[in-house]
């Protein structure tokens, strides 16, 4: 029998592992809070499209031209919605504290994103373009 322990003896260890940590009581993550938002869910929303679309826009420019296209991008992002960096950050990381609601945030992203890639600009010509005129469309 100890042959068998020492052969499988990682085998072993990780089903203990896995027991352990099934009967363990798992933390309850809350589905509301009472926290206050600097930005509202919507607003966050539309904020983070926009910022995704242009993270896509950051990622067809070409070599030294990325910095000053990532910063045009989101000065433009930030005044916009009259937000500042600071602003941007520290609304995020209030809603990733709460994971259902950046799952239900994030999942309004993406259903913003499957629509625009849907849809794309017929007059625009290639993503670069379409991106733009998405952006300037707000």
């Amino acid at each position: 029998m100890s042959v068998f322990l020492l052969k499988n003896y990682p085998f072993v260890f990780a089903f203990c592992l896995l027991l352990a940590a099934c009967n363990a009581e798992s933390p309850v993550i809350p589905t509301s809070t009472n926290e206050k938002f600097e930005i509202s869910e919507e607003e966050m929303v539309n904020i983070l499209t926009d910022v995704h679309i242009a993270e896509g826009l950051i990622q067809v420019s070409e070599g030294s031209i990325k910095d000053s296209v990532a910063n045009a991008n989101y000065q433009k992002i930030y005044k916009h919605y009259s937000i500042d960096e600071e602003k941007f950050d520290e609304s995020l990381k209030q809603y990733l504290r709460n994971p259902v609601l950046a799952d239900k945030v994030y999942k309004q992203v993406l259903e913003n994103l499957t629509k625009l890639e849907a849809k794309p600009d017929p007059k625009a010509k290639g993503m670069k373009q379409s991106i733009e005129t998405i952006n300037s469309k707000k």
